[in-house]
């Protein structure tokens, strides 16, 4: 028999859990991985603005150092090398900037006196050269060397010269009789010249054999014959870019080529 006095076990005081459905397991599987998601998105952005904010101030230490070390050292062999060079008395060549490409000097620049331009023969006589002229009844281009076609005395009788007179521009003054030819007369064609032009006509007043003179700042060329029939010659005078060629017929007044010399350069 049983004992009637036992006391009967009591009664759970909670409910027994009822097993988990699969749809619960799901959703909870879910939300377990959400979080872990949501975890380690947090945790890389605290890592990028950690490594953010401590990059800049590693790259600052660490060139700072770098730096000092590297003036320390070249100031330590600096000195180094110095004591040595005093303790030895050896010279010590210390390292110096590297040359630069060499400096290059432009060649100075040399001005031309620029050609005097006169625009009117009576701008290279003075008065006293055209009082002598005149008292030799000569006029300073009379009216009848103005026409066209008549045939006036040139400023030289040389075919290559009085070529290369008409092939530049030149200004020609006559001096003659107001009544027409009469065998007195000179004429002096102003050409303003190259130095090519120039060195031509050196050559061919040397070629002609002139006796050729520096003078008045300028290459001065004579030639004088003297015939039955009277004194004739040329007087030749190159400068600046200005070549005179005048050429005379039994008249030579002194210091004629001078007195025109004197007024196109009257600085000298």
């Amino acid at each position: 028999m049983s004992d009637s006095s036992a006391v009967p076990p009591e009664p759970p005081t909670e409910p027994p859990t009822e097993p988990a459905t699969g749809g619960e397991q799901e959703r909870r599987r879910r939300r377990r991985m959400i979080i872990i998601v949501a975890a380690v998105v947090l945790a890389l952005a605290a890592v990028a603005l950690v490594l953010r904010m401590i990059l800049p101030v590693q790259q600052t230490s660490t060139t700072g150092p770098v730096n000092t070390a590297v003036a320390t050292a070249t100031a330590s062999a600096t000195a180094s090398a110095t004591a040595t060079s005093t303790a030895t008395g050896t010279p010590v060549q210390t390292p110096s900037a590297s040359p630069g490409p060499p400096a290059t000097t432009s060649p100075p620049v040399v001005e031309e006196t620029a050609a005097p331009r006169p625009t009117d023969c009576t701008q290279l006589y003075s008065p006293g050269m055209v009082t002598t002229l005149g008292q030799q009844e000569l006029t300073l281009n009379p009216a009848w060397t103005q026409v066209p076609g008549t045939e006036v005395m040139p400023g030289s009788d040389d075919p290559q010269l009085r070529a290369l007179i008409a092939a530049n521009e030149h200004l020609t003054c006559v001096w003659a009789s107001p009544a027409g030819a009469t065998g007195v007369g000179l004429t002096t064609e102003l050409v303003w010249v190259t130095a090519d032009v120039r060195n031509a006509v050196k050559s061919r007043l040397e070629a002609l054999g002139m006796d050729c003179t520096v003078q008045d700042g300028g290459l001065g060329c004579v030639t004088w014959t003297s015939t039955a029939d009277g004194a004739f010659g040329e007087w030749h005078f190159l400068r600046d870019g200005i070549w005179l060629a005048s050429k005379f017929s039994n008249t030579s007044p002194e210091g004629y080529t001078k007195d025109i010399v004197s007024n196109l350069w009257p600085g000298g």
